[in-house]
């Protein structure tokens, strides 16, 4: 019995060790965009993949269907890039390929989730709000409202 007790110890040490809580400190530095899913469409940047659901597809012609992909390769050919940088409490969006910058404020509200509140960062300055989480070592920030978007990012070293 006492050998099944610090084995379940041991294992409930392992895994809050193993879970990373989402700090300011633990964002700091600079993320590259490396995957994003929503709205049925998902672009992953490490393997210059676009995939689109079969609701979708239903959604749209076949043609509209086409010029998404057209501009999607596009992008990866033109190595479009999106970083993202915390230093301190502020957040800079980068993207790459079009010299588009974006910087505001962030904070973290605890609760049932922690959510990341981003100040002036869309281009009508209004607040968009993510709940962030680390996996595998990447960030993932799931888009709160309208669109409900994952973005995965990975730490540029």
């Amino acid at each position: 019995m006492k050998t099944i007790l610090i084995l379940l110890l041991a294992l409930c040490f392992s895994l809050n060790i193993s879970a990373q809580n989402v700090t300011q400190e633990a964002l700091q530095g600079s993320w590259r965009l490396v995957y994003l899913e929503g709205d049925g469409i998902a672009a992953n940047y490490e393997t210059r993949t676009y995939t689109m659901t079969d609701e979708f597809k239903q959604k749209h012609t076949p043609e509209e269907l086409a010029s998404m992909e057209k501009e999607a390769q596009a992008m990866f050919d033109a190595g479009f890039g999106l970083e993202l940088v915390f230093l301190g409490n502020t957040a800079t969006y980068k993207i790459d390929v079009m010299d588009d910058v974006k910087a505001g404020t962030f904070e973290l509200k605890p609760g049932t989730a922690t959510l990341l509140i981003l100040y002036g960062m869309d281009s009508n300055g209004k607040t968009k709000t993510f709940e962030p989480s680390f996996k595998d070592d990447k960030l993932y920030m799931k888009e709160v409202e309208p669109q409900q978007t994952t973005f995965v990012y990975s730490k540029i070293k």
